[in-house]
């Protein structure tokens, strides 16, 4: 940790003593431990956003299950089944630290989050296929054009894409080679 995690790490912890060890103060304590980024920037987003109003004040001991699935529920009737199961995935680590830490007492039961079926796969047709074309060969951006094909005919991601190097192709054997360079 660094000496600023370890400083409020500690504030929280001297807090917490002398109350009680609520999903709010457990939180605190979790992120004292995370790395700084992007992904903690958006763990803190999604906690502020639909877990701290309901939870924050809350001991994890007093939480149950019908309490867990309304928000689960709730929230699955605006939010994706990843997005929710992000969200109770951030509740099970706050609690799972305070437990692991000796905080507090865990939750007599397992959080059910929902399930996921990333898979998702759709094609142009044939015509669809033809006017994209065109539109990237009258594109006055012929970098971005070039990005674009070479995206829809290898299937590359973005990011990869975009991490790409002259070092990474090898046109004598027509090979790409995909480097996770961003962290992504």
């Amino acid at each position: 940790l660094t000496r600023k995690q370890e400083r409020l790490q500690a504030k929280t912890i001297g807090e917490a003593k002398e109350g009680v060890w609520t999903i709010g103060k457990l939180w605190d304590a979790y992120i004292a431990t995370r790395k700084q980024g992007k992904t903690l920037d958006i763990d803190k987003g999604r906690y502020e956003m639909y877990l701290k109003e309901a939870l924050a004040n809350k001991e994890p001991k007093d939480l149950n299950l019908i309490e867990i699935d309304r928000i689960r529920i709730l929230y699955l009737k605006s939010l994706s089944p990843q997005t929710v199961k992000h969200i109770l995935n951030l509740l099970t680590w706050t609690i799972n630290h305070g437990v692991n830490n000796g905080y507090c007492t865990g939750v007599p039961f397992k959080i059910k989050k929902p399930s996921v079926d990333n898979k998702k796969t759709e094609f142009l047709t044939n015509d669809q296929l033809r006017r994209l074309l065109v539109v990237l060969e009258e594109s006055g951006n012929i970098q971005v054009a070039n990005l674009m094909k070479l995206a829809l005919f290898t299937g590359i991601r973005r990011g990869g894409l975009l991490d790409l190097e002259w070092q990474d192709i090898d046109f004598d054997r027509g090979f790409i080679t995909i480097q996770n360079k961003g962290g992504n």
